[in-house]
């Protein structure tokens, strides 16, 4: 045996919030939910990488935007103070 192989995770705590916000698009709106109350910016990417939107929550636990001369696949980016969470949907 000439190299013994170690596995562990890496330095990086993850606060893990991916669960508890919820994206999806209704009529041409992106509809965020969360189970509390963020403050975060909002993100809208195409699948390209240019930003589509931009949008900020102050203290919201739901919030509604709607995204004009767009259609097609998007990501969705939340960046709270303690958090990131990425999410793709469909804009239609």
């Amino acid at each position: 045996q000439r190299f013994k192989l170690l596995f562990a995770p890496v330095g990086i705590h993850e606060n893990i919030v991916n669960d508890k916000i919820k994206v999806y698009c209704v009529n041409n709106r992106v509809e965020i939910r969360s189970e509390e109350a963020i403050n975060a910016t909002v993100n809208i990417y195409n699948v390209t990488g240019q930003r589509i939107a931009l949008f900020a929550l102050h203290n919201q636990k739901s919030a509604s935007f709607k995204v004009d001369n767009f259609r097609g696949f998007a990501v969705v980016s939340i960046i709270g103070n303690t958090f990131i969470s990425t999410k793709k949907i469909f804009i239609f």
